[in-house]
């Protein structure tokens, strides 16, 4: 999580998964705030009913993983598939992007 340190002011919201999400809990305690959610979908449901919640302005749902999840996927492919199919099935789904 070091790296990502600069970005911190940039990300209103974590929803951490899988079994590195206690490290990265204790990584980001006190710097942003985070949601354990175990697994994706949890955590994308759980991303987009907080971005139903903001009134200000769109929010934006980035996968951006921080490390490999081979507790949960295949492979790297195999998530990002996971994750375009769940974020389809969203209610408001017309409004998520589609890859160039």
């Amino acid at each position: 999580m070091a790296p990502l340190a600069p970005w911190f002011d940039r990300i209103r919201y974590a929803f951490l998964i899988g079994e590195a999400s206690d490290l990265f809990a204790s990584q980001l305690a006190g710097k942003l705030p985070f949601e354990r959610c175990g697994d994706l979908q949890s955590a994308l449901a759980a991303a987009h009913a907080r971005a139903q919640g903001e009134a200000s302005e769109p929010a934006v749902v980035l996968l951006s993983p921080a490390c490999a999840s081979w507790d949960q996927w295949q492979s790297y492919e195999h998530r990002g598939d996971a994750f375009r199919v769940m974020a389809r099935a969203l209610p408001g789904a017309e409004r998520v992007g589609r890859a160039a």
